[in-house]
């Protein structure tokens, strides 16, 4: 949140033309609320394809939500949408105050109505599901392996599995994505228990390189994507097997400005500021490229 925007969105797409993109997650409270206006939402065609990720934890909300999106034209861009079952943040998964996020975990039914909610509102367009392998209160694999079962009697095919457990008492954000250990076995044992699905495993690791990644069909990649966002580069002749002329560093940025000029985005303000952040840890790996970072920080 606050970071995967549409200008952190094109700096990747200008690296990987293949990589499947997210959006920040947006709270449905908000939206219903108007605080995040639909236009915030909004996906250029140059970035896909993205996936619009949600968060929330009523169903009619969902519905409501998705239903204003629609009619707004905002899923227009949109390849799929994506129901966070997975933030540990205090502010999303404490009970009684967003009640969502990872402790959505807990009752699979809700998430299970949740996303067909999602899936009529959005006329169709495909749901996946982001979650942890379980929480400190409610874990264990067959805990998630109920979850998964119950979720996919609807119409979602596709689970990311943060491959970690979420403390949501007595750790931060930033503890949650380190301190549980990470187990990529479960996720491969979940492809085993449930074929008709797909999977995708996250890990968060900032470390993590291509050769680190567990061999599954699909491997989501958070912070250490936008810390380092030049790996991107690697990722259509590795992964997807293409080959071709890579842009340089100096190609990326002029034709990033450019697309910010020309749809307006420059010339001052929040906006202003949204296209230059996104373009700070392009050098993260070079000499002298952490101090953007840091300042950015």
């Amino acid at each position: 949140m606050g970071w995967t925007d549409t200008h952190f969105r094109f700096l990747c797409r200008l690296l990987s033309s293949r990589t499947l993109l997210y959006s920040e997650m947006v709270s449905i409270q908000d939206l219903l609320r108007q605080e995040t206006r639909p236009k915030e939402l909004r996906c250029h065609l140059d970035e896909a394809p993205v996936v619009l990720q949600l968060g929330g934890s009523c169903p009619q909300g969902f519905a409501d939500a998705v239903g204003m999106l629609r009619s707004a034209g905002e899923l227009d861009g949109y390849c799929a949408i994506n129901l966070n079952c997975g933030c540990p943040s205090p502010r999303v998964a404490t009970e009684g105050v967003g009640g969502f996020g990872a402790r959505m975990m807990h009752d699979p039914q809700l998430v299970l109505r949740s996303s067909e909610e999602i899936s009529r509102a959005a006329n169709g367009l495909p749901v996946s599901v982001k979650c942890r392998l379980g929480t400190d209160e409610v874990g264990g694999y067959e805990a998630l392996r109920t979850f998964v079962r119950t979720v996919s009697q609807g119409s979602v095919r596709h689970f990311v599995v943060h491959a970690r457990d979420c403390v949501l008492e007595g750790l931060s954000p930033e503890e949650n994505r380190k301190v549980p250990p990470l187990r990529p076995r479960w996720v491969h044992q979940l492809q085993s228990d449930f074929p008709h699905l797909s999977f995708t495993y996250n890990g968060d690791g900032e470390d993590e390189s291509w050769e680190d990644l567990p061999a599954v069909s699909e491997v989501m990649i958070g912070r250490a994507a936008y810390n380092r966002p030049w790996m991107l580069r690697e990722a259509d002749e590795m992964i997807f097997g293409e080959t071709g002329r890579r842009r340089t560093r100096r190609e990326v940025i002029e034709t990033y400005l450019d697309r910010s000029e020309r749809l307006g985005y420059v010339g001052g303000g929040e906006q202003e500021y949204g296209v230059l952040g996104a373009l700070l840890t392009l050098f993260a790996e070079e000499r002298g490229g952490k101090v953007g970072k840091e300042e950015r920080g």
